[in-house]
């Protein structure tokens, strides 16, 4: 999907020397069998326009769920005008080896016609992923990183993460989040039990 961000019709001033972007998934926790949402934040020098991204997850212990959920708002209040996503969740060849099985790719440009960016040097929430953790998955900490290669099963061309701006796709830095995966705990009279952090067992991250 990277080539269709590369070649759009994007506007703006000359972009900065010393470009640097960065993609992060946010670290999230859920029970077995239930669901973990990460939040997509992206932070540029240069107003991101666009977007392409392809992720990695352990498919013996995640399935990804079937949609992307939009964040970031149009100034007119209207839709992204192109957004393409796809998650693969087979798990026939055992084992996590990359891109070949469990993963998310996908690509956005805000608009084509004009000029709409994300704010700059700023960690901008773009999107949300909903992780579905499995019944049998290990308890503790499994990983969802950025990886190029992830590739749609009706097109040639595996994606690359990529950010798009002043007409010109540049890598970005990516990091790798965690997903904690916690055991469901029952509670036992005269014993306190509790997941550190989580103090009203809700299994959510708020106030």
């Amino acid at each position: 999907l990277s080539y269709a961000l590369a070649g759009s019709v994007l506007f703006g001033t000359e972009p900065p020397e010393g470009y640097q972007g960065t993609f992060r998934l946010g670290s999230a926790s859920a029970p077995r069998g239930g669901e973990a949402r990460l939040p997509f934040f992206i932070n540029s020098n240069a107003g991101t326009q666009g977007f392409s991204f392809s992720i990695d997850f352990d498919e013996e212990a995640l399935e990804a769920g079937p949609e992307m959920e939009h964040v970031f708002a149009m100034p007119d209040g209207g839709e992204w005008r192109f957004a393409a996503y796809y998650a693969d969740n087979s798990n026939a060849t055992p084992g996590n080896g990359g891109v070949d099985e469990g993963f998310m790719l996908g690509g956005v440009i805000f608009s084509f016609t004009e000029y709409v960016a994300l704010p700059v040097d700023t960690d901008s929430e773009v999107a949300i992923f909903s992780m579905r953790v499995k019944p049998d998955a290990v308890i503790g900490a499994t990983e969802v990183r950025f990886l190029d290669g992830a590739q749609h099963p009706e097109t040639d061309n595996p994606t690359t993460n990529y950010i798009s701006r002043y007409m010109e796709g540049v890598p970005p830095d990516t990091r790798i989040t965690p997903v904690y995966v916690q055991a469901r705990l029952q509670i036992v009279p005269d014993i306190s039990i509790f997941v550190r952090g989580d103090s009203n067992g809700d299994a959510k991250v708020d106030i």
